[in-house]
């Protein structure tokens, strides 16, 4: 039986695109991208391009968000010796979900700028916070500014649907 490739490249390309601790990259707005891990079944870098493309259960994990599909196609940030150094950007299809402590969105495919701090979900969407569920057609969460946006599609309106369980009773 021969070794999982997979794992074995997905060691090499994580480690060659972690950013070293006390060198984080950061975005043009000053906020810490943050080292970050993408595992799959299968991954391939591409050093010419800076590409990285994981096929098949595809994880990456970042300062505590969690971004889940079948496949990625990873761009790293290159630095000025030209090495890779952080992953500026992450295109997700197939079953994406991001999760974080306090959330978790879901659509058909999606796309993660690291550097700007917004991910954009497509194809009926769902963002769950704390009980309450916000669905439509696309999703933008802006990381930084602490928002997110859901838009309709043709006829599709989208919605808002609160839990009603919170602490205060209405009176």
């Amino acid at each position: 039986m021969r070794p999982p490739v997979a794992f074995v490249c997905a060691a090499a390309v994580a480690a060659s695109l972690l950013t070293p601790i006390g060198t984080a990259v950061r975005a043009e707005d000053g906020h810490d991208l943050g080292p970050t891990e993408i595992t799959a079944d299968s991954l391939e870098w591409n050093d010419e391009t800076a590409v990285a493309t994981a096929i098949g259960n595809a994880v990456a994990r970042q300062a505590g968000r969690v971004l889940r599909a079948e496949r990625f196609v990873a761009h790293a940030i290159r630095g000025e010796d030209g090495s890779a150094r952080q992953i500026g950007l992450i295109e997700a299809s197939g079953g994406v979900v991001y999760e974080t402590a306090a959330e978790t969105a879901r659509g058909e495919s999606g796309r993660y700028d690291l550097v700007a701090g917004v991910i954009t979900l497509s194809g009926d969407v769902e963002l769950e916070s704390d009980g309450n569920l916000l669905r439509g057609a696309t999703l933008t969460i802006d990381l930084v500014g602490g928002t997110s946006q859901v838009t309709g599609e043709g006829g599709e309106r989208p919605s808002l649907q609160f839990d009603g369980s919170g602490d205060e009773a209405a009176e």
